[in-house]
């Protein structure tokens, strides 16, 4: 059951690269999908989370920093007028 939530977490984390991808590629071109791409994320990391306590450690802790740098990344243009749509 530990390699379940593992490969769960890792296709979550997956889905949530693509999202921050096709965000910043502008094929999403209006300001009202980021956040649900930050909730999204949100839920892969409490999903990768979930992993690292069930077991797996060290790669649910890694997908976990990944999700903290894909919220980072993705709430940029929350913050700066200039790299909105």
């Amino acid at each position: 059951m530990n390699k379940k939530t593992t490969l769960y977490s890792t296709f979550l984390t997956f889905f949530s690269v693509l999202i921050v991808l096709i965000a910043f590629n502008e094929l999403l071109n209006t300001f009202f999908w980021y956040i649900p791409g930050i909730i999204i994320i949100l839920i892969s990391l409490l999903f990768s989370i979930y992993a690292m306590i069930r077991g797996g450690w060290l790669i649910n802790l890694f997908l976990a920093c990944t999700n903290l740098i894909l919220i980072v990344i993705f709430s940029l243009p929350l913050f700066f007028e200039e790299w909105r749509p």
